[in-house]
């Protein structure tokens, strides 16, 4: 069997973002940096604050704010 790419796609971005609730630092990591919740009901990822230790609970970035139809091609109505 042969595959075929009709539309290439791109990797998504892995980095997470994060804000210390004690310092305000803000923080770039990946995922392999953080530490996983040891409470197998929750998914949660943390990282310490590297300037007062307190704990990070970073999260994915948020995205260029779209409408959607970018993603197809479309353009909105005008």
């Amino acid at each position: 069997m042969t595959l075929k790419i009709t539309r290439r796609g791109k990797i998504p971005d892995r980095t997470l973002e994060g804000t210390c609730r004690t310092c305000t630092t803000v923080i770039e990591c990946l995922p392999e940096d953080c530490e996983q919740s040891r409470d197998p009901r929750e998914h949660s990822l943390s990282v310490s604050c590297p300037v007062c230790k307190s704990t990070i609970y970073p999260s994915s970035k948020p995205s260029s704010p779209t409408d959607g139809n970018e993603l197809y091609g479309h353009r909105p109505w005008r």
